[in-house]
């Protein structure tokens, strides 16, 4: 996903600006809406078979991922000192176990 999000940065930062102005901007907006519904049922699955926490809102959890991802389009350079993969990477650590350091065995 954030391959993709990089490949087309100028595209992506268009869309994620719309307000639903013109009539195509409202087809945009409700592609988005069914993409994020189908996002938060599937943490919702994840979070019902034990795969991630479940104290979570699964929209909330969902729209806080893609929050994530869909910002990068704004300050994201390819020819930058993080590559496309490094960025990935970081996004998933983040994602997965935060950014508090690891507890030290007493």
């Amino acid at each position: 996903m954030v391959q993709i999000l990089i490949d087309y940065q100028p595209f992506v930062r268009l869309l994620l600006r719309l307000r639903g102005n013109s009539p195509a901007e409202l087809r945009a907006l409700t592609r988005r809406r069914e993409f994020d519904a189908r996002m938060s049922a599937i943490v919702l699955q994840a979070q019902l078979a034990g795969l991630i926490r479940d104290d979570l809102d699964p929209t909330v959890v969902a729209r806080l991922l893609f929050g994530a991802m869909n910002s990068t389009v704004d300050w994201f350079r390819p020819s930058g000192r993080v590559s496309p993969d490094e960025l990935t990477e970081a996004l998933l650590a983040l994602v997965f176990h935060g950014v508090a350091a690891p507890a030290t065995g007493a």
